[in-house]
This record gives C-alpha cells, structure tokens and sequence, in this order.
C-alpha cells in the first residue's frame, strides 16, 4: 500500500512539483534552442557571399559584382514575401531590416563608385561606340579604352562593366544579344567581351586584308615620313612577320623609291630610327639636285 493514499495532500502536492520540475525542463530545452537559432543567425553569411572573409576581401578590393548580389538578394525576397511564414517572421526580425539597409547602403556606394570611374573615363578622352563605323573605329575604340583602363588602375571585374556602358545603339543592342547567348551572364569575363567584340566589329578578314596591304606597301610617288606612316600604321596588321628591328628595316628599305635605295645601298641598317633618318637626308639631297623635278 502507498504511504501517498494515507495523504492525499502529499501526494498531489508532489504530482504538482512532478509537473513543475518537467515544465522547468522544456522551458529550459525551449530555451536553448531558441539561443542556438540566434547564433546561427548571427553566424549566417548574407546572400552572394561564400564566407566571411571572402566578403571581406572582395569589398575591401571593390572587385565585387553588385548586380549578381542584388539579383540574388532580390530573389530572396521575393521567396520570403511570397511565403507567409518568413513574411511573418522577417517583419518581427530586427536583422533583416538592418540588413536590408546595409545592402541599400553598399548598392548605393557602388553605384556612386560606377558613376565617378565613367565621368574619369569620360574625362581621360573615351567616348561611347555606337558600332555604325568601321572595324579600324572599333580597334581605335578598343585601343584607347585600354589606355585608360590602364590610366585609371581598373580591375578585369570592373573593366566589363564600364565598357558596355559606354555602348549605345546599335552596339548596345548587339550586346543584348550577347547576353542572351550565354546560360550565365555572371561568368562572362573582360577576355570573353574582347573576343565576341573583335569578332563582330573587328574581324579576321578585314586584318588579313590590311596585312596584304602591308606586304605589298610601297613608297611609289610618297615622301619618306608618308611613306614611314603608312607602314608604321600598317604593320600592326603583321606582327607575326615582323619579329625583330631588322626585320622592319629590311621591309621598310625594300619598299623605298629605287633612286633613294640605290643610294643607300651600301648600309646595313638595324636601327630604324637611323635608316628613316638616313633615308630623310638622302630625299633632301635628291630635291636639291638642280634639275630635279617634284
């Protein structure tokens, strides 16, 4: 027999202590789940970034691509409004709000960033493309772009971005279709851009074109500082046939006027500095012969 069915009033009094005591207990079990949420959410690393320390590094450097982050953070805010159970708990969370602002605040930085590299670029002579010009437009273009690029310090991951701002028109709609290409415009890096660009403004073609210009150069009824323009401008075009100095000499003596070559024929030039001055000089004396005619 139970001592408890001699005293009621003990026995109910420890049913009442029994219930306290595993009350006590899930509190506390409650208690600590809800402390190990938190820390989670202290600990949780915002949208678009792997780890802390890569967010560090890459805001530190700047080279961070906002437009990914905020399509990414706009994503998940549009599952979270559409889910009426985050939408409930994000209204009552201090930290989304303090997020929310802190993104706001890097967008709005990055922005003011984008702004001040376009009107220095803007500045240091660039100017927009349009793409109704001809393919030595578009290598100008090009060229002068990597000057300032070059002038301005600016990173790979920002070199992208102001260059297809600066396209308008029928350049900016060929870049639409550029982006429509690819399955992730976010891995689209500044050597894919240079490289669907030359081929559409800047062809082969149109290079192997001039290269032949080239090789069949001559000086024919030009002075010599036309002539050594037009072969400087030309030999661009081939790089890969002109390897050394000598090289551009022997090219740029072989093209001259018979009279002027005949009449240096004895000197073996490496410099090409010293073969245009010296073809300069031998010009000059063949104008001041008396009788000559221009």
């Amino acid at each position: 027999m139970k001592l408890g069915s001699f005293y009621p009033e003990t026995s109910a009094v420890r049913e009442r202590e029994g219930k306290s005591r595993t009350e006590r207990k899930e509190k506390k079990r409650k208690r600590k789940k809800r402390e190990k949420v938190r820390r989670r959410r202290r600990r949780k690393v915002p949208v678009g970034f792997s780890s802390w320390s890569k967010k560090k590094s890459t805001l530190r450097l700047g080279f961070f691509d906002f437009s990914i982050f905020k399509s990414r953070v706009d994503d998940s805010i549009n599952q979270t409004v559409q889910n009426p159970r985050h939408r409930n708990n994000a209204a009552n969370d201090p930290h989304a709000d303090r997020l929310a602002k802190t993104l706001e605040a890097l967008l709005q930085r990055q922005q003011n960033i984008d702004r001040f590299n376009i009107e220095r670029a803007n500045r240091l002579g660039v100017r927009a493309f349009n793409g109704k010009g001809d393919p030595l437009d578009a290598d100008n273009w090009m060229t002068q772009l990597e000057r300032v690029f070059n002038v301005m310090e600016c990173p790979k991951e920002k070199k992208l971005r102001l260059a297809t701002f600066l396209l308008e028109e029928a350049a900016y709609d060929w870049w639409l279709t550029v982006q429509d290409r690819y399955v992730d415009p976010s891995v689209f890096t500044w050597a894919d851009f240079n490289d669907v660009f030359n081929k559409s403004y800047y062809p082969q073609a149109y290079k192997d074109a001039k290269q032949d210009e080239f090789l069949h150069l001559v000086q024919g009824s030009m002075i010599v500082v036309e002539y050594q323009r037009w072969f400087m401008e030309l030999s661009k075009y081939a790089a890969l046939l002109i390897t050394n100095e000598a090289d551009m000499c022997r090219r740029f003596k072989g093209g001259m006027r018979r009279d002027i070559r005949v009449t240096m024929i004895g000197g073996d030039y490496k410099d090409f500095g010293k073969l245009v001055e010296a073809a300069l000089r031998v010009e000059q004396c063949i104008l001041d012969t008396p009788g000559h005619k221009e």
